[in-house]
């Protein structure tokens, strides 16, 4: 972070709350004291004393786990969260942790706080200690896709059909490959793809859990305004990024999106909101690029 800006409070990130996914939970029962070294070290590389550990209380046995470890440790504690989704995006445990509010196009460090995950303090402690880049990670092979859901330990690269040779094979015809959750994840369309730093999971599910209604117009419910975690009406973000409305689109705080895709999950109409935002934020960055490229031009000029 910046020299401006230091560093308050350390969060770490161990709610999980995308159905499915038990990746960092099991990181949390069979690794806490590599946890917990990785965090000091973090803590200690950002010069701050506070740090917490969010949790979600259905993973009760973590947070047990988690609350033994740091038994006569000052300034680290747990903090179990409510089980409501998006509980685990960054602004919302902010908020729930410190009570600090993250403004509108800011970051965790304009608060005085960053955010991390359990599993990457585990692979700072690897590293710190062993030496070891981050070569390998826990990941959730989930779905009734697949005969065997199970969470492995795998190297970084290894591609998704050998943990699918792993979980026993298909079971019967996969409709849809699933890149993290159901919820943020991104459709694959093969499964000779590689397993990456930031592969939390692979969802495999069959043709019958699948939506068969076609996507139709709006009907102007709202229900998406009332589902989004941020506030935003992602109706009205949809529309305008349709007409190419980017300026409309950025008005409205499409960068606030955490494309936590509860509005696509509760539209009757099926729209695939998320993705329409999704594109627009894209699109929403490249041209703020081109703006401040063109702004320092000419002040170069």
């Amino acid at each position: 972070p910046p020299k401006d800006k230091p560093i308050e409070f350390l969060i770490l990130n161990g709610s999980e709350c995308e159905p499915y996914l038990t990746a960092d939970h099991r990181v949390m029962l069979e690794y806490p004291d590599r946890i917990l070294a990785g965090m000091k070290y973090i803590m200690r590389m950002l010069n701050c004393s506070k740090g917490y550990i969010g949790i979600e209380d259905n993973k009760m046995d973590a947070v047990e786990v988690m609350e033994e470890l740091l038994l006569g440790i000052e300034g680290i504690q747990v903090v179990p969260l409510k089980a409501k989704y998006p509980q685990g995006s960054e602004k919302h445990l902010i908020y729930t942790c410190t009570g600090r509010v993250v403004p509108s196009g800011g970051l965790p460090m304009d608060v005085g706080v960053v955010v991390s995950n359990v599993s990457t303090a585990v692979a700072v402690a690897d590293a710190v200690e062993k030496g070891m880049p981050l070569i390998e990670r826990v990941v959730t092979v989930s779905g009734s896709g697949v005969k065997r859901p199970e969470n492995y330990r795998v190297k970084i690269g290894t591609l998704i059909s050998s943990l699918v040779e792993q979980s026993g094979g298909y079971n019967g015809r996969v409709e849809k490959i699933i890149s993290g959750g159901p919820m943020m994840g991104r459709t694959l369309y093969s499964d000779k793809v590689p397993i990456t730093k930031g592969t939390s999971g692979v969802l495999f599910l069959p043709n019958n859990e699948m939506a068969s209604e076609l996507p139709h117009s709006c009907v102007r419910c709202a229900k998406c305004v009332d589902a989004c975690p941020m506030f935003l009406e992602p109706t009205t973000l949809y529309k305008n990024s349709d007409k190419e409305k980017w300026d409309a689109v950025e008005r409205n705080n499409v960068l606030d999106c955490i494309e936590c895709g509860s509005c696509s999950y509760i539209c009757p109409a099926k729209i695939p909101l998320t993705q329409y935002i999704r594109q627009a934020k894209e699109i929403v960055r490249s041209r703020q690029k081109s703006q401040a490229a063109k702004e320092a031009a000419a002040a170069k000029g």
